[in-house]
């Protein structure tokens, strides 16, 4: 898995300096930098009889960073889709293509998105998560904004990269907050850690710690009207109907 992620990466640089000289052939190279990614494959369908591998890689062991790479069945299953649709993206960009193209920029911003989307569904490691998904959008943005002479690929260019930018602040937060709960910043953590029998922050405490109750299972729709506007309780009948309809509340023709 850490071949499958690095693997793009290396192959951009191939195709910067093979670019100018071999053209449009250049996609080849780049198809090739999905292979480990394809490779991947077989280990999808040994799912679920064969258990979860994870791979680390030593980053900064001081402050307990590593480079982690997990394969489950939902990760590998989204790595095998970027292996093939980046395959024949890159095929098909051989012939589609003019030849005037700038192929030393476009296949190595290609490999770059590519190799970014396979460490966002691969990581298991929080900051990573988080780098790669800022790679993801400034790779976006430079794809986008490839034939800069057009308004429209700029504006594109600019709109995919705010867009891109708002979520990766969510991204943060979100992985900020898992990593408090479970006390070190990877997915594994977070989500072996055991649930504190109390209220807390943590989105993956709170459908645990969020306990139904008479007076929130109508939660919002309730929470902001009138007390006299609920519901009266069930176990006063007596409540729900008008004073007129109870027996004997007319038998005297003084009262009322």
């Amino acid at each position: 898995m850490t071949l499958a992620v690095l693997f793009p990466f290396l192959m951009a640089a191939v195709c910067a300096l093979l670019g100018p000289q071999l053209g449009r052939r250049t996609g080849y190279f780049a198809a090739a930098g999905f292979l480990p990614a394809l490779a991947l494959i077989p280990r999808l369908f040994a799912l679920p009889a064969a258990a979860p591998v994870s791979e680390v890689t030593r980053w900064v062991p001081e402050l307990g960073l590593n480079l982690v790479f997990r394969g489950d069945g939902f990760s590998l299953l989204f790595a095998a889709l970027i292996g093939v649709i980046g395959t024949l993206a890159t095929l098909y960009s051989v012939a589609y293509l003019s030849a005037g193209e700038k192929f030393g920029r476009f296949y190595p911003y290609l490999l770059c998105f590519g190799g970014s989307m396979l460490g966002l569904v691969l990581s298991d490691n929080l900051v990573a998560l988080f780098g790669f998904w800022e790679m993801t959008s400034v790779t976006s943005f430079l794809l986008i904004g490839l034939w800069h002479t057009r308004s429209a690929a700029r504006d594109g260019a600019v709109k995919a990269f705010l867009i891109s930018a708002l979520g990766g602040l969510g991204l943060l937060a979100a992985a900020a907050m898992l990593s408090i709960a479970g006390g070190a910043p990877t997915f594994r953590s977070s989500t072996s850690a055991p649930c504190a029998p109390r209220r807390c922050s943590c989105p993956r405490c709170c459908a645990r710690c969020w306990r139904p109750s008479p007076s929130r299972r109508s939660f919002p729709f309730t929470s902001g009207y009138p007390r006299r506007w609920k519901r009266p309780h069930p176990s006063r009948p007596s409540c729900t109907r008008p004073p007129w309809s109870r027996p004997g509340w007319c038998s005297s023709p003084n009262s009322g």
